[in-house]
């Protein structure tokens, strides 16, 4: 008697397993690109977020010194203006601020970037009475503190630097009110036109992430001087 025998062929032929690692490939592709979209995503957010954190905590302090800003009487009865030295990257004004209602004396204050590390340090020189001159002061020449205030200050595309600085006339209808000050051959306002600085523009362009996988964040700020008593309507 012939017995017929049946070959058990359940399971996954050749072209089936080479069908279905295709989709588990196409699967799996899909799942890494969705995996790497997210996390580019989220580093990119954070970058912006750390550039922005940055270019805020530094405007807040430009904008708070510079509100500041007051003309200073030195020794033999000199009254000098708010600013001593105004460049596209560096500042340098006098100010009561941090200070106290019983002793109030000014402060000299420098905000300047480094050209290498392209951090935003702020310089403080201590008021100090002059002897047999009430209400006179001179600056030490040792600074009482210097710290970074914002990092990774960079050009901006446009050309706007850091610093802008304008001159405000009383009369808003003088085609030179808000006139910005030229820079001479040294970078910075003439010492005969920086009186006249009342208004300063602050465009702060700040790239805090070294991968520059965010792009930079630009905060900008028209600051003026109260004790200057200059009305500043219209800018």
């Amino acid at each position: 008697m012939i017995t017929a025998r049946f070959r058990d062929e359940r399971g996954f032929g050749l072209t089936e397993l080479i069908v279905a690692m295709f989709i588990f490939g196409i699967i799996g592709t899909l799942m890494i690109t969705l995996v790497v979209t997210i996390s580019r995503s989220f580093t990119q957010e954070r970058a912006a977020t750390d550039s922005t954190m940055v270019a805020a905590v530094g405007m807040n302090e430009l904008t708070r010194v510079m509100r500041s800003g007051t003309e200073v009487p030195v020794a033999g009865g000199t009254q000098v203006p708010v600013f001593v030295e105004a460049f596209a990257d560096k500042v340098t004004l006098y100010a009561y601020i941090d200070t106290t209602s019983l002793s109030p004396r000014p402060t000299k204050i420098q905000f300047a970037v480094d050209p290498v590390s392209r951090d935003l340090t702020e310089t403080r020189w201590a008021g100090v009475p002059v002897s047999g001159e009430p209400g006179a002061f001179s600056f030490s020449p040792t600074p009482e503190s210097v710290r970074t205030i914002a990092r990774k200050i960079i050009d901006a595309t446009d050309g706007t630097p850091l610093f802008t600085y304008l001159a405000v006339v009383t009369d808003p209808a003088d085609p030179d009110f808000g006139t910005a000050q030229p820079l001479d051959a040294t970078g910075g306002v003439n010492s005969s036109l920086i009186p006249t600085i009342s208004v300063v523009q602050i465009a702060m362009n700040v790239q805090a992430d070294i991968t520059a996988r965010a792009e930079p964040i630009m905060l900008k700020n028209r600051v003026g001087i109260p004790n200057l008593g200059i009305s500043r309507i219209g800018l």
